[in-house]
Formats: C-alpha cells, sequence, structure tokens
C-alpha cells in the first residue's frame, strides 16, 4: 500500500530541495557587506538598474557597480554558480 502517490512524492522532493537552495542563498546572502547586499537587492530583486540603484543609495554609479559586480562574484564562488557572459552584465544603466 502506496500512502503517497509517486509525482506527490516527487514533487515534495522538489520543494525540500528549493527551500534547501533558498536557505543557502540567504546565509551567503548575510555574508554581504551591507553596501553590497543593498546594491544587490535593488538590482535582482527591485529590478532597478546599477545607474537607478547608485541613485537610491546615494552614492556614485561606479561604486554602485563595483559593488553589484562584487556581490555577484562572491554569491557564483560561494554558490557554485556558472559565471555569466557579458551581455549579462550590460544591463548597467
Amino acid at each position: 500500500m502506496t500512502w503517497v502517490e509517486e509525482e506527490d512524492l516527487a514533487a515534495l522532493h522538489a520543494r525540500i530541495d528549493a527551500e534547501a537552495a533558498a536557505r543557502s542563498v540567504y546565509r551567503e546572502l548575510a555574508e554581504l557587506s551591507p553596501g553590497e547586499r543593498a546594491v544587490l537587492e535593488l538590482v535582482a530583486l527591485d529590478g532597478l538598474g546599477v545607474a537607478e540603484a547608485a541613485r537610491a543609495l546615494g552614492i556614485n554609479p561606479v561604486a554602485a557597480r563595483v559593488r553589484y559586480y562584487r556581490a555577484r562574484r562572491f554569491l557564483r564562488g560561494r554558490l557554485n554558480l556558472p559565471a555569466l557572459g557579458i551581455s549579462d552584465v550590460l544591463e548597467v544603466s
């Protein structure tokens, strides 16, 4: 007798894996400097361009680009994410 259908079990495993991955991301985000995290959140989560994030934070756009680059590089290294191509970083506005 099976208590859980096979497809429901697979969906449950996928959800557990996704939640574990999310916890890993949150742990690593906590390791970023406050400035790097602020820029990353505004760009990646809120959808602002890097220049817009700089204005929102009251910092120089070059400083924002550096913080964004460092945050992404740190997370790629810690989370074993693939490096992004040049087209992925040209969103800077």
